[in-house]
């Protein structure tokens, strides 16, 4: 009997330590850098449950570099975005100071709207670069914050047809704007940063893709979608698009899906349009406006 005692206290030990001898090895495959390696978990006893530490704390190191690798490439997607928006506004600067010094203004008083345009652009431009600013030095996390507020349709409408609309027409460009009926006392949630620099990006892309001797179309309408607003162009030549690296259409998409609405882009043959939608928020009982007459 103490001969088989003996015996099986032996075996025990014999399995004990080479159980031991197979954790050492996977712990310098551990320490060798290659976390996905899971630890051999074996039996209920002490060495079972330092192994199932080992690999808990395995998988909380594994989770803990993902979360700041996707950190870190959210952070360099917003710099990224940011910088690429800061682009749009600093071009239209540029192209308002040189009508300015070469004196292509009919009046005073176009002189002193240029002037404005370019102080707006310029502040703009500085928002934008605080947070940069902001968001890398004072933070250390990138994150936008969406302050939403109520902004009636005719005012989007007419401060698009007075700003980038009006841009584009004092560059030189046909543009032909046609406003569907939508009822005039409809509203819609929006952050107006955000909002204007979706529109920056849509008129940059103009700016780069558009032939000019083409119309570029404005259209805005109401549906069951929401309140739409759309541009469509003619593009120079059917490869026009591939010089761009994508990032101002993901920027846009990203703001209006953020802002519960919708980011639509169209292609066929040499045509593109764009549009933009955001949730109507309509009285009970408004009524809808006649459709608008097309102004060109």
């Amino acid at each position: 009997a103490g001969i088989s005692f003996l015996l099986v206290f032996m075996m025990l030990i014999a399995r004990k330590v080479n159980y031991i001898r197979i954790m050492d090895k996977e712990l310098k495959v551990l320490e060798g850098g290659d976390l996905e390696y899971e630890v051999t978990e074996l039996g209920s006893d002490e060495l079972y449950q330092l192994a199932h530490g080992i690999n808990e704390m395995r998988k909380a190191v594994l989770r803990r570099e993902e979360e700041e690798r996707r950190n870190a490439q959210a952070n360099q997607e917003l710099v990224t975005a940011l910088s690429h928006d800061i682009r749009t506004p600093m071009t239209s600067l540029i192209g308002y100071l040189e009508i300015l010094k070469m004196g292509r203004y009919h009046s005073e008083e176009q002189k002193e709207e240029f002037l404005e345009i370019s102080r707006q652009k310029a502040f703009q431009m500085k928002e934008m670069t605080d947070k940069l600013f902001e968001y890398s030095l004072v933070t250390g996390k990138m994150e936008e914050t969406y302050h939403m507020e109520r902004m009636e349709v005719d005012t989007i409408l007419s401060a698009i047809l007075d700003g980038q609309v009006s841009d584009l027409i004092n560059e030189g460009w046909e543009v032909e704007e046609n406003l569907s009926g939508y009822a005039s006392e409809s509203s819609v949630m929006a952050d107006v940063e955000f909002f204007q620099r979706v529109l920056d990006n849509l008129l940059s892309n103009i700016r780069k893709y558009a032939d000019k001797s083409g119309k570029v179309i404005v259209r805005a309408k109401e549906g069951e979608g929401g309140f739409t607003f759309s541009i469509r162009n003619r593009v120079l030549h059917e490869e026009a698009l591939g010089g761009s690296t994508g990032v101002g259409l993901k920027t846009c998409q990203k703001i209006m899906e953020a802002m519960n609405g919708s980011f639509q882009v169209e292609k066929t043959k040499n045509i593109y349009c764009v549009s933009v939608t955001l949730p109507i928020i309509r009285p009970q009982g408004a009524g809808r406006q006649q459709p608008g007459q097309n102004r060109i």
